[in-house]
């Protein structure tokens, strides 16, 4: 993120920025996951915050923004603290969604590092960036889909051992049994990705409604095939120099070469999201709300 959407988005409160400000182009470099997390710190929480209090009515069917959400927690595993590396143990952890009755529920996963393992605190910036999304769909849909919201144990994806996978899958078994029967989709921001995309192309997603990746970390390591037809929505930022745009729309052209069901959208900003944030908001929820819900009955436009 560049000094100039920091300050874009620290002035304003993540307001949508006028139309006619043109967007920088990208710089040349790239950085890495640590990189970015030290770099929007300073900025995410205060517009996470922004983001989550923003005044919206909801439904008398959502619960209030406001309230704590019920949670789940696993057994902990191994991991360090930020600041000194002490050695101490995490879980993960399971906000269950604040809509009283939903008909389907999502599953929202943020992002973390390559390699990492520090344990995940509830105001992490990457945790705290996903939480409007899982409360945006609740109200667009009148609460008939539930956003529930993963803190994963450590930030790192953790090559072979993948933690943050074993973390979603712990999730979706936990939400299959609050919530029996209904359908499920899976929304990851960046490494959660990562994770949702694992997720799709494996034996535990097969029940999936639909797939959502959010600047998401992929490659071309992903086979079109096992998503057969569940539905995948990319969305990217053009400006994004942490994941890859390019890699995200390659991916939906497999899928959609392959007979599946994929689209790609590309909006103006970087990575965080942070550049007309309601925008990402909107386009998410709105996909999940045109295959989650039950066919044939009213849904709503999502607006």
């Amino acid at each position: 993120m560049t000094g100039a959407e920091a300050s874009s988005a620290k002035s304003s409160g993540a307001a949508e920025a006028p139309r006619s400000e043109p967007v920088p182009d990208a710089p040349a470099r790239t950085v890495d996951e640590s990189e970015f997390g030290d770099r929007v710190a300073d900025t995410l929480d205060d517009v996470a915050d922004s983001l989550l209090t923003d005044g919206s009515v909801v439904d008398d069917d959502v619960a209030s923004l406001d309230d704590e959400a019920v949670t789940v927690e696993a057994p902990s595993r191994p991991a360090t603290t930020k600041r000194s590396g002490k050695p101490v143990t995490a879980s993960p952890v399971l906000s269950l969604p604040r809509a009283k009755h939903p008909e389907a529920v999502a599953l929202f996963i943020h992002g973390g590092e390559v390699n990492a393992s520090i344990a995940m605190y509830r105001g992490d910036p990457a945790y705290l960036r996903v939480i409007p999304f899982a409360r945006d769909v609740e109200r667009r849909s009148h609460g008939r889909i539930g956003g529930a919201v993963l803190r994963l144990a450590v930030r790192g994806w953790n090559e072979p051992e993948k933690p943050a996978v074993q973390d979603a899958r712990w999730a979706l078994r936990e939400l299959r049994r609050q919530y029996p029967g209904l359908p499920l989709a899976v929304v990851g921001h960046s490494m959660g990705g990562r994770v949702a995309l694992d997720l799709a192309t494996s034996d535990e997603g097969d029940d999936l409604a639909a797939v959502v990746g959010l600047a998401p970390w992929a490659s071309d390591e992903y086979e079109a095939e096992p998503f057969g037809t569940t539905p995948f929505l990319g969305i990217h930022g053009r400006q994004d120099t942490v994941t890859d745009p390019a890699a995200t729309a390659d991916l939906v052209e497999r899928i959609t070469a392959a007979g599946g069901d994929a689209r790609f959208v590309d909006l103006p900003g970087w990575h965080a999201m942070l550049w007309r944030p309601m925008r990402w908001h909107k386009e998410s929820s709105q996909f999940l709300i045109d295959h989650l819900l039950r066919k044939g009955s009213s849904a709503p436009d999502g607006r």
